[in-house]
C-alpha cells in the first residue's frame, strides 16, 4: 500500500505538503488538487496524498489511525504502519513539512505544533495563524510532526468551504514568503497570533453526553457543566481553554485542557530530521 507522491522543481527551499493522514480528511487533498496549478519559480514542492486506500473508501484509516503510526514498520501487516515508515522517508530531507488536517468539532484556525525550531518558528512568522497549540511529546506521540520538523494545520470541519479556503490561502503565503511563488493576494494582516499549551485530556465518562454551550478556544472555569451523564451535570475541576472538543471527535477523550501560554524564549530545539545534510534534497 503506497501514497500518492509528487514532486515540482528543484533545490532549496524543500516543502512538502502532507494531506490525508486520515482517508476522511479530504481538504487537504482539494489544496494539493490547487497546488498542482502553481507555478514554482524557486526550490521544490512535495505533495504527498498520506493514506490513498482510506481515502478512497471514505474511512479515517483501514488497519489503524495512520496518524497514531508513526515512526512506523517497513515489515508491519498493518497498512498504515508500512505507510508511516515510507512517509519518514520521503520528508527526511525536507526544509519545511505542513500536515493538513480538519476536524468534527467546532475548533477552527489553529497550527498545531509539538515543538520550536528555527524552521517552524519561521513558518509561525510567515503564515500568521489566528492560534498556534503546542501540543507537547505527552501527547499525540506516535503524531508524524513528533519525527519531523513540522507543523499541522486544522482550519475547520471536514466540509466546510471556509477549511479549504483558508488552508490554501495559507499554504500559498508560506511559499510566496519562501519565494517559491509569486502572489498578487497576499493574506491581509492579521493580529497577533494567540498560543495555547495542552497540559492535560479530559476523559470521557461512560453515557457522557457533552454540554452543546462549550466551545473550543473559549475559557472553561472551574465548577461550569462540562455535560452530562444521565442527566447529572459533570462540572469542570479546573480553569482551562478546551481543544477539539466534540461527542465524536475521540473515543475515550472528550478533548484537550489547554492553557494560554506567552512564547518569550525560543529555547530552539534541533530536530533529528531538520535541516539535516544539507547537500541531500528532495
Amino acid at each position: 500500500m503506497k501514497s500518492i507522491i509528487k514532486k515540482y522543481g528543484q533545490g532549496q527551499p524543500a516543502l512538502v505538503i502532507v494531506a490525508c493522514l486520515h482517508g476522511d480528511e479530504i481538504v487537504g487533498r482539494r489544496v494539493i488538487d490547487e497546488l498542482y496549478k502553481l507555478k514554482i519559480i524557486k526550490g521544490q514542492l512535495k505533495t504527498i496524498i498520506a493514506n490513498q486506500a482510506a481515502l478512497e473508501k471514505g474511512v479515517r484509516f483501514i488497519d489503524q489511525d495512520l496518524n497514531r503510526s508513526f515512526p512506523g514498520n517497513k515489515n508491519s501487516n498493518l497498512a498504515e504502519e508500512k505507510i508511516a515508515h515510507y512517509i519518514l522517508q520521503e520528508i527526511k530531507y525536507a526544509d519545511y513539512i505542513v500536515d493538513i488536517h480538519s476536524t468534527s468539532t467546532d475548533t477552527k484556525d489553529v497550527m498545531i505544533i509539538k515543538k520550536r525550531d528555527a524552521q517552524i518558528d519561521q513558518m509561525i512568522r510567515f503564515i500568521n495563524p489566528r492560534r498556534v497549540l503546542l501540543m507537547s511529546e505527552n501527547y499525540g506521540q506516535q503524531a508524524l510532526v513528533n519525527f519531523c520538523s513540522g507543523v499541522s494545520i486544522e482550519y475547520g470541519r471536514h466540509k466546510a468551504e471556509d477549511t479549504f479556503i483558508k488552508s490554501l490561502q495559507d499554504i500559498k503565503t508560506l511559499m510566496h514568503h519562501l519565494g517559491m511563488i509569486k502572489m498578487k493576494d497576499v493574506a491581509e494582516e492579521r493580529s497577533a497570533t494567540e498560543n495555547y499549551q495542552v497540559f492535560d485530556v479530559a476523559s470521557k465518562p461512560a453515557h457522557f453526553r457533552i454540554n452543546k454551550n462549550i466551545h473550543n478556544f473559549v475559557k472553561v472555569l472551574s465548577g461550569d457543566v462540562l455535560g452530562y451523564i444521565n442527566n447529572r451535570p459533570v462540572l469542570a475541576k479546573e480553569d482551562f481553554y478546551p481543544v477539539l472538543f466534540g461527542e465524536q471527535a475521540y473515543k475515550d477523550i472528550i478533548g484537550f485542557k489547554a492553557s494560554k501560554i506567552k512564547f518569550l524564549n525560543r529555547g530552539y530545539i534541533k530536530s533529528k530530521y531538520s535541516r539535516r545534510h544539507q547537500e541531500r534534497r528532495l
